[in-house]
């Protein structure tokens, strides 16, 4: 499946987003890193799963990845607006 025929919205580090497997399960999650350009893109999602936090790490070209929409974008303040983000701000 190439790049073009997925449906993958644009987002950034920081953003809330949900993916879509292609075996049907889904991943959602806080972008905390995205590198790279275009089909070398790769990207790390961190997931609460079960209460525990769970870091993936994806290629944007990856097979097992069907669709990826963005569930929230975050304001660009001091702390989020780095490219990799290693730790959150308390709410």
């Amino acid at each position: 499946m190439n790049l073009e025929e997925k449906k993958i919205e644009d987002f950034d580090s920081g953003d809330q987003i949900r993916i879509k497997l292609s075996d049907g399960q889904h991943l959602s999650g806080l972008v905390i890193s995205k590198s790279g350009k275009e089909e070398k893109t790769k990207f790390q999602l961190l997931s609460k799963i079960e209460g525990v936090e769970v870091e993936f790490s994806f290629l944007l070209i990856s097979p097992s990845i069907a669709e990826i929409k963005v569930l929230s974008r975050t304001e660009k303040t001091l702390l989020n607006r780095r490219a990799k983000l290693y730790f959150k701000e308390p709410k």
